[in-house]
């Protein structure tokens, strides 16, 4: 069945599941916004069709239950990219990211250590980690973790991969170059996500070209993430690379 055979059906399908209740048709009328959204982008050729909208409504309702909310279209301006999330200073981001990630049910991706997907743990939940969109990643490779990276984005037809630029949740003076050095490479769009917990919305700014001029990019992506708190303000990263990380470096 084709990508637009299927966006069909799914819209159909939302189109017969609205109910008498209010609070039940303001849902699936957000699903089917989302659906069309997803059919329009299938059409352009941008993305393909996620296989989840069950998955999508239930994260939603989880974020929806606890005050949060997802401030994204749905429009991936090509099939693969890279994706920072700012600020990072909580063990409460990697869920909400998650919810949030399958609430837009596209094609975003995570990456974990390779031993998490080996072994007897990883017979276990390697199945589980990769559904919910985790991808194992040999940091000690030959050509270095970047390209590393790259050899896995290309390995499916749409990719994006979502990374923390801070690497942790202390708070540094500058923030890791793995992802500038990973989208300069790959020549794809770099989208800037963010958590803010001042207003509980997690969502996407907007996708930049990085042009090689490091001052004048970071400089501009610090300018899109004023205003934003994460829940530790404290601990949030000084948005600036390190003057001296000008090869190819690791990413977390």
């Amino acid at each position: 069945m084709s990508c637009r055979r299927q966006a069909t059906g799914i819209e159909q399908g939302l189109q017969s599941s609205l109910c008498a209740g209010s609070e039940c048709r303001v849902c699936v009328q957000g699903l089917m916004t989302q659906a069309k959204r997803v059919k329009e982008a299938v059409n352009n050729g941008f993305v393909p069709l996620p296989s989840a909208p069950l998955r999508a409504h239930v994260a939603f309702r989880i974020l929806r239950f606890f005050g949060w909310r997802v401030a994204f279209d749905g429009r991936l301006p090509a099939p693969h990219g890279v994706i920072i999330a700012y600020p990072h200073t909580s063990n409460w981001d990697f869920p909400i990211g998650l919810l949030a990630i399958w609430t837009l049910n596209l094609p975003i991706r995570w990456i974990g250590k390779e031993t998490l997907f080996r072994g007897w743990f990883g017979a276990l939940a390697a199945p589980l980690l990769r559904r919910w969109g985790g991808r194992p990643v040999n940091r000690h490779a030959p050509s270095g973790a970047v390209g590393e990276l790259a050899r896995l984005m290309q390995r499916e037809p749409a990719f994006w991969l979502a990374l923390s630029p801070e690497g942790t949740r202390r708070r540094l003076p500058y923030w890791r170059s793995g992802f500038y050095h990973l989208t300069r490479s790959l020549k794809v769009p770099l989208g800037l996500a963010y958590f803010d917990f001042d207003s509980r919305v997690v969502g996407i700014d907007e996708f930049v070209e990085l042009s090689g001029d490091v001052a004048a990019d970071m400089q501009h992506i610090a300018a899109v993430y004023a205003g934003r708190r994460g829940l530790h303000p404290e601990l949030e990263s000084v948005i600036a690379l390190d003057p001296a990380a000008t090869t190819e470096s690791s990413v977390h």
